[in-house]
């Protein structure tokens, strides 16, 4: 379990700076498998037990373990070294399930959505050096590293 503290700036209702705040976040994290050849990377579950803003991102860094595409917390040199090799240049941060129980009439209700891994990451995982990442993975590139095509005009 990561247990890591967090700085967090509050503000009054105008927007002004009014204090810093430190709060607590917890998540259970599982390493599925780690890369040796490619890229120095690891597949990880990350289980939050708390529910910080930006929570996954930050404990990934503070633990060294960096999300791959993550522009704010990430490995900058590793970000361009990955975006110039594969032309990857999106947050390799996926949710495999979500669940939650709320209350409707009177009754709990149990929600959950479950979502395969993308294919893009199986590429990135089975990257190695001088592979032409476009011939060998054509269909992950194709519209996969951004919005375009999906629910948003890019």
């Amino acid at each position: 379990i990561w247990e890591n503290t967090f700085q967090k700036v509050t503000k009054t209702r105008a927007g002004s700076k009014k204090g810093i705040k430190s709060i607590k976040a917890k998540t259970k994290f599982q390493k599925v498998r780690s890369v040796t050849g490619g890229f120095p990377m690891s597949l990880m579950k990350l289980f939050p037990i708390t529910g910080r803003t930006h929570q996954l991102r930050i404990q990934c860094w503070k633990n060294k373990l960096p999300i791959c595409g993550d522009k704010t917390y990430g490995s900058f040199r590793f970000n361009r070294d990955v975006k110039s090799e594969t032309g990857i240049d999106r947050l390799m941060l996926h949710s495999f399930s979500i669940s939650f129980e709320y209350f409707f009439d009177n009754k709990r209700v149990s929600f959950t959505a479950q979502s395969e891994m993308p294919a893009i990451f199986e590429g990135l995982l089975s990257y190695r050096p001088g592979m032409d990442f476009e011939k060998l993975f054509p269909k992950l590139l194709q519209g996969k590293t951004t919005l375009k095509g999906r629910r948003f005009n890019a």
